[in-house]
């Protein structure tokens, strides 16, 4: 130990022998600034998953899931940082004592208490000397040099406050690489070329953001199926394999403990990257996730733990669904893929290691190697972007769809994509599309079907019957149904442009509705022209 005066001895005759540094706590001329720069130093000298770091503000340590064993980021409260602060060096206080004619300062082991490890913690010097950390991911990362080169980040990284743990990436060849994405996805029915598009624009983003690439905003990755079962859940899962990731799933509640908003920030303190608001039905109701994917820094709070200034641009949210609505600030900052589900007797393409998520977690480092190969492509020409202007988060929409037209050779990222995010903000499209799946389970397609016949699919497939002031389409009487049927038909011709014809048809989404008159013949004996709707669906352009 080095003495900071002519008078100070080394220690006690009670301290031991100990090859840690011994660390002087404040007290006795030593300052809480002091102490912390010396614990800065010993802590930034320890291996980068044994180091403190510093996130929002915050201190943070590095901890493993007990669940997958994932590395992840922990709050450390001042209670845990003592036994931290223990764990590096010999915790020492300084003491006088009266020597003959002088007063001489020495040194003894002591403890820190709770107090002293949160002044220590609060001061200046803890704080600025930590290394600043953004997010951990359990895979190397990609960025880009400042002359335009990538370079794959393993360990931490200043310059993108990453600590990136995982396999070595596999260097693959953009040939290659294109092959092993567009075979990732040959199993699912995408509804048209476009969903396709953003599917493999969802499995890049993450590439970019992680490594600081892409510095604007992404959407939230949502996939819309037609029915349950349909691999909603599968095509998010076999994105986050690609990264060595596993989401954190956030559920649908309503208020108090656990609550959507208290999982929310509960993941964004553990610091992984991916989060997944999973299985969302009805209208997402969240502040804390509108305010998360429009401002610049989000402050995540739990409780029994300080609020920590989270970097929004670094995260991917993912979300699944057959049924849900959003605000339209929200809707607006959404990438929505569309898929079908496969008739029963589809048979899915088969792997040596299973299916095809078997193969990606099996051959995990290179198909992250395939990622890195297209993202490096795009760097080499200079980062070009397209005139893309159908979305609000233009650098991401600009920048991948110039990646999925001109690397992969996949139709323009935006095209139906506008038309397809009014079911998700406005309620009279929202009820077109649920009307549009009662058709596809009831498999009334090609049908003449009249305000009658629609009424009975909705009231077997659970849509909601205009003018049924909420009773049930069996507690109607003839009036009442006759109001539904009145209703019904209004509502249809909504969508459609005035006056209308024979003949008359809109698209939407995958689904045609063409209005048409056929003569009726009924029980009183009397003939009439009814109005009917065809409901007729369109061959998928993406099988």
């Amino acid at each position: 130990m080095t003495t900071t005066n002519d008078n100070e001895i080394h220690s006690t005759s009670s301290e031991t022998t100990t090859e840690k540094p011994v660390i002087k706590l404040p007290g006795k001329g030593v300052t809480y600034n002091d102490t912390a720069e010396e614990l800065c130093r010993i802590f930034n000298e320890q291996p980068v998953e044994k180091r403190l770091y510093n996130r929002g503000g915050i201190t943070h340590i590095i901890e493993s899931d007990r669940m997958t064993g994932a590395q992840k980021l922990s709050v450390l409260m001042p209670y845990r940082a003592k036994s931290e602060f223990e764990r590096v060096g010999t915790l020492v206080k300084m003491y006088k004592r009266r020597v003959g004619n002088e007063t001489k300062l020495y040194t003894h082991p002591d403890v820190c208490s709770d107090n002293v490890a949160k002044g220590i913690m609060e001061s200046a010097s803890f704080k600025e000397g930590l290394p600043y950390i953004d997010i951990v991911t359990n895979a190397p990362a990609i960025t880009r040099r400042e002359n335009g080169d990538c370079k794959i980040v393993e360990g931490y990284d200043e310059h993108s406050a990453i600590l990136a743990f995982g396999q070595n990436v596999e260097i693959v060849g953009l040939e290659e690489g294109k092959a092993l994405l567009h075979e990732m996805l040959e199993d699912f029915h995408f509804q048209t070329e476009s969903d396709k598009s953003r599917a493999l624009a969802n499995i890049i983003t993450p590439g970019l953001v992680f490594g600081g690439i892409l510095q604007g905003r992404v959407p939230i990755a949502l996939i819309e199926a037609d029915q349950s079962q349909a691999g909603k859940g599968f095509l998010n899962k076999l994105n986050t394999t690609i990264y060595n990731e596993k989401a954190s799933i956030v559920n649908q509640r309503n208020g108090g403990v656990g609550s959507l908003e208290e999982s929310f920030h509960s993941a964004l303190l553990r610091g992984n990257p991916f989060i997944s608001l999973d299985n969302i039905r009805g209208k997402i109701d969240s502040p804390a996730i509108e305010s998360f994917v429009t401002e610049s820094r989000h402050i995540a709070r739990v409780p029994n733990s300080p609020g920590v200034e989270i970097d929004p641009r670094r995260y991917i949210l993912l979300a699944t669904s057959n049924d849900i609505a959003m605000p339209k600030d929200l809707a607006n900052r959404v990438n929505l893929v569309r898929i079908q589900k496969r008739p029963s007797e589809y048979s899915f393409k088969a792997f040596r290691e299973g299916n095809i998520l078997d193969r990606v977690t099996a051959q995990q480092p290179k198909c992250l190697g395939a990622v890195y190969a297209v993202i490096s492509e795009w760097c080499r020409h200079g980062c070009p972007r397209t005139s893309e202007n159908r979305h609000n988060l233009r650098e991401w929409s600009t920048s991948l769809d110039w990646i999925v037209q001109n690397i992969l050779g996949c139709a323009p990222l935006m095209d139906g994509h506008q038309e397809a995010l009014l079911c998700l903000s406005n309620d009279q499209f929202k009820w077109l599309r649920d009307l549009c799946l009662a058709i596809n389970s009831y498999e009334a397609f090609d049908m003449d079907l009249t305000v009658k016949e629609i009424s009975e699919v909705c009231a077997d497939e659970n849509v909601m019957l205009p003018g049924s002031r909420g009773c049930s389409y069996a507690e109607l009487d003839d009036k009442g149904k006759h109001q539904v049927f009145s209703q019904l038909g209004r509502k249809i011709k909504s969508f459609f442009q005035s006056p209308f014809k024979a003949g008359d048809t809109i698209t939407f989404g995958d689904i045609s509705i063409m209005i048409g008159i056929k003569k009726m013949k009924f029980s009183s004996g009397k003939t009439a022209s009814v109005t009917t709707y065809t409901f007729i669906k369109q061959p998928c352009e993406a099988a």
